[in-house]
């Protein structure tokens, strides 16, 4: 799994390639060339596209790191109450693989 770090790396990666892109675009549309304008604004939809994927990516990453950071907070409270019933306990077990389901 990429760190968020390479992943914004690759979104600004794809940030500047479509920059680059839509420039192309627009010069090769001024100068008449429409075969290599249309490359370029194709070219455009794809940096796009993985921009969008780095950055689902990273808030994929995010929601995996809150889901531990709950998660490793509820089973320090309940190592802190050895006094609940075994019960409750496996309540909240269940619980945790609805979640994880």
């Amino acid at each position: 799994m990429k760190t968020n770090l390479e992943l914004c790396r690759e979104a600004f990666q794809a940030i500047n390639s479509f920059k680059r892109s839509r420039c192309l675009t627009q010069q090769y549309r001024k100068e008449g060339d429409e075969l290599k304008s249309q490359y370029h604004e194709l070219k455009m939809y794809k940096e796009f596209d993985r921009l969008e994927l780095a950055l689902r990516a990273i808030q994929k990453n995010e929601r995996i790191v809150q889901y531990r950071q709950e998660h490793d907070d509820e089973h320090d409270e309940d190592e802190e109450d050895d006094d609940d019933d075994s019960e409750d306990n496996e309540v909240v077990e269940q619980e945790v693989e609805q979640e994880v389901h």
